[in-house]
């Protein structure tokens, strides 16, 4: 897990002339000049996939998480995440990897429906389903407490998943933007 910056003065990257004060939680509002600063640049967007957007107002300087854009970036973070309950997944991260699962789910259920006729490919298809549920039962629970937390609500509230409803808890809280820049 990485712990925060040091408190202190940071560039300002809505300003490239001034520094901010980093308190070690969140921006301050005192700012000044940057020492030697001569010009001012106009701030680049960032847009290619993968690249990590300027620390400001939407990311802070301890956001390490990455930008996923799509569902295969999703699965590859999930998958690279495979067991990881600490840190954070951003909302894309998180719903991007649920649909990868469900249509993988979708798929495989297709498949099984019309191989049942069959004996040796239904017992093939059912492994394969199977496969499936406990290949992606881990990365999908470790996600879901990172999305947890990134809401800012605590892991254990991963269990209301067991009880009758609460998983509809659990949808709404994972829908949730991140309490934290």
């Amino acid at each position: 897990m990485t712990t925060p910056p040091a408190p202190g003065w940071y560039a300002d990257p809505q300003s490239p002339a001034l520094l901010r004060w980093w308190d070690g939680a969140r921006w301050g509002a005192q700012t000044t000049p940057v020492p030697g600063a001569v010009a001012v640049a106009a701030p680049q967007p960032y847009q290619t996939p993968g690249e990590v957007p300027p620390v400001g107002i939407w990311r802070s300087p301890i956001d390490n998480r990455p930008i996923v854009n799509d569902m295969w970036t999703a699965v590859k973070v999930a998958f690279t995440k495979y067991a990881q309950f600490d840190g954070r997944a951003s909302r894309s991260e998180f719903w991007y990897f649920v649909l990868a699962i469900a249509l993988s789910y979708l798929v495989v259920t297709f498949l099984l429906f019309f191989t049942v006729i069959i004996p040796v490919a239904g017992i093939l298809t059912g492994s394969l389903f199977m496969a499936l549920v406990f290949g992606v039962l881990v990365p999908q629970l470790a996600a879901v407490v990172r999305r947890l937390r990134d809401a800012g609500w605590a892991w254990p509230w991963v269990f209301l998943g067991a009880v009758p409803g609460g998983s509809i808890f659990l949808i709404v809280v994972c829908c949730q933007p991140s309490k934290y820049p």
